[in-house]
């Protein structure tokens, strides 16, 4: 699991120095395969796109005026095709130092350039991730601003080897509770905060099996498909998902952050904003989100609206309901199901996701609602309309207490804790 040091820190204090904390990683068991460590780039910065006019001596060149903050104005000629007047962009200045590359006063068809508009693959992210051209950040991110720093690009990167028992933490959150605990050091939860829109627009969801425990559906309204802001797909990037829209990012990122996976259905092909959980018709075809056709058996297990499946239960979505770019409304799915039933599917049509690595085994059924209430916060963040969620299937209820004699603590791990200590560690744990 490719965890950025940036990212992890959000939740929990931590030591600079990347190789103490994967030290501290291995000792409560989560082995760390590699520290990736970032390139070093220097003399980066946020700057404005104030003008921007043809080269005078240059067809394929155009000339801008940036502003980076300083009270003048950089004239810098580029041959990028995605660069517009008024946009927020990155900027690197004469002395910069790039990944492969340091830069110098030069002159291109007569006009001495003073920088360079730069691309992701120039701040070491994955160049075809991201704009084809130079990198856009937000409009509210001054110029000036060092994007190195305010986004935490020169963190390293770790390879966190999680086992299969341990789905708990196969997320952000999951690791930080560890760290956190190790340390006697706070948790620090990311905002759940949103409002709902009553009474409009409540989702109906029938569950046709005991294979779907717990199902948390909402629908927004007012949604806008475009780009994530610059944080959200910078993060992403370097955790390896690659940033899509803010739909698929959102989801993604959610999913990364807390552990649950979650779908995103256009809630226009939703006849009646009714989802029926449910085992699959023998010989039922359904259309995945990558256009492979899949032929289903009644060992598989769907979910389904009013006019036919939608997609495999915590494996792919379909597409007949997928998001595009005309979507303006989304019914969320959080959903719990049997680990092993999912597993199965998966092996069956030979292929996994990201989603069906964590649903395979067994997530906890109060994750749906974490899951909900975080995609919630972040697409209110974006300008939707929240209306009423509405849960399905078993409760949420506290887990039961377990006993134990603190006898055991020496016969299995070797050595003495008092029953005090005990409840402080198993405290710091939640």
């Amino acid at each position: 699991m490719r965890v950025p040091l940036a990212w992890l820190r959000e939740y929990v204090e931590l030591p600079s120095d990347p190789q103490i904390v994967a030290d501290m990683l291995a000792n409560i068991g989560f082995p760390v395969d590699a520290i990736e460590e970032r390139p070093l780039v220097t003399g980066v910065v946020v700057g404005r796109i104030e003008q921007l006019e043809k080269h005078p001596n240059a067809d394929r060149l155009q000339v801008g005026k940036i502003n980076v903050g300083n009270g003048s104005l950089l004239t810098i000629a580029t041959a990028a095709t995605n660069v517009a007047q008024g946009q927020t962009i990155a900027v690197a200045t004469i002395g910069a130092q790039l990944p492969h590359l340091k830069i110098e006063r030069r002159k291109m068809r007569g006009v001495e350039s003073e920088g360079m508009m730069i691309s992701a693959d120039e701040l070491a992210l994955p160049g075809d991730w991201f704009e084809d051209g130079i990198m856009q950040f937000d409009p509210d991110l001054a110029p000036g601003t060092d994007p190195v720093e305010y986004f935490r690009l020169n963190e390293a990167v770790l390879d966190v080897d999680v086992t299969s028992n341990r789905v708990d933490a196969m997320s952000m959150i999951g690791l930080a509770r560890e760290l956190a605990a190790y340390q006697g050091v706070a948790l620090r939860m990311p905002s759940l905060d949103y409002d709902e829109r009553p009474n409009e627009y409540v989702p109906d969801v029938t569950l046709e099996t005991t294979d779907c425990h717990r199902f948390v559906a909402q629908i927004f309204t007012d949604v806008r498909v475009g780009p994530s802001p610059a944080w959200m797909r910078i993060r992403l990037a370097l955790a390896g998902q690659r940033p899509i829209n803010n739909l698929v990012d959102i989801s993604n990122y959610v999913m990364l952050e807390t552990g649950q996976p979650l779908h995103f259905y256009d809630d226009t092909k939703i006849p009646n904003h009714h989802l029926v959980v449910r085992d699959a018709v023998e010989g039922e075809v359904l259309v995945t989100l990558d256009d492979e056709r899949h032929e289903l058996t009644s060992k598989d297990l769907v979910i389904a609206s009013e006019r036919g499946a939608e997609g495999l239960a915590g494996l792919k979505g379909g597409k007949s309901s997928e998001v595009t770019e005309s979507t303006n409304a989304i019914l969320l799915e959080s959903a719990n199901f049997t680990g092993a039933r999912v597993r199965r599917m998966s092996a069956r049509l030979a292929f996994r996701t990201e989603a069906s690595s964590r649903h395979e085994k067994a997530l906890p059924p109060a994750l749906t609602d974490l899951g909900q209430q975080r995609a919630a916060h972040l697409l209110t963040q974006f300008g939707a309309v929240a209306h009423p969620h509405k849960a399905f299937g078993e409760d949420v209820r506290p887990a039961p207490p377990v006993s134990f004699d603190v006898r055991d603590v020496k016969r299995l791990l070797g050595y003495e804790l008092t029953a005090e200590e005990v409840r402080e560690y198993l405290d710091r744990l939640g």
